[in-house]
């Protein structure tokens, strides 16, 4: 008569899935997963992931060409800002400081110049810049134009990619009227088809 075992006897553990007996060692004792420095990190990357869980778009793009080697764009997303851009502690919380939040970043030409004001009576942003097609080997007339509004009071974003090219100096994005009287955070960055700019944040207004 054959016993099937599902328990534990010292180090090993036994199992057994569609009639067919395993065992397996229990892992090495590890350091405590409770840890101050643990809980930390833990209650920081939280805080982190709630934040930037809607700006999923942004971030895919952003860092699209820095991913690879075991790393996702969000590893790196977060790698870049996670140090970055929060302080805190737990007892009294984590804040993101979103002046030094980066949302793209690479080594394509930025651009020149650049701009950004808010037309209330339309609900958009409007933004400007300088053509500076040519001043560096990369920086050609098509890049691309990318633009974030951060609506930090309600928590939500509006990212337009490609609303725009390097030569066209300028464009508008429309953000929805219930943001009126909200504080948004504008960021840009450029980009192409094997790289994209180091994000830039052109200032923060009320919609």
């Amino acid at each position: 008569m054959k016993i099937h075992w599902q328990n534990q006897v010292g180090g090993v553990v036994g199992y057994t899935r569609l009639g067919v007996d395993y065992w397996r060692s229990l892992a090495n004792h590890v350091a405590d997963a409770n840890s101050i420095s643990q809980q930390f990190y833990r209650e920081k990357l939280k805080v982190f992931s709630k934040f930037t869980h809607s700006l999923a778009r942004v971030w895919r793009k952003g860092f699209k060409f820095l991913k690879g080697d075991g790393r996702s764009a969000y590893n790196v997303f977060s790698k870049a800002n996670i140090n970055e851009c929060m302080s805190g502690d737990l007892e009294s919380g984590f804040v993101i400081d979103y002046a030094k939040l980066t949302v793209a970043k690479g080594g394509l030409r930025g651009l020149s110049s650049v701009t950004a004001s808010v037309v209330a009576a339309s609900h958009e942003v409007a933004v400007s810049w300088s053509d500076n097609t040519g001043v560096s080997e990369d920086a050609l007339a098509t890049d691309s134009v990318n633009v974030l509004i951060l609506n930090i009071t309600k928590g939500e974003n509006v990212f337009m990619a490609n609303v725009a090219t390097r030569m066209e100096e300028a464009c508008s994005v429309e953000y929805p009227a219930e943001w009126t009287g909200d504080t948004v955070y504008v960021f840009l960055f450029m980009s192409n088809e094997v790289q994209n700019s180091d994000s830039q944040l052109l200032g923060f207004y009320t919609a």
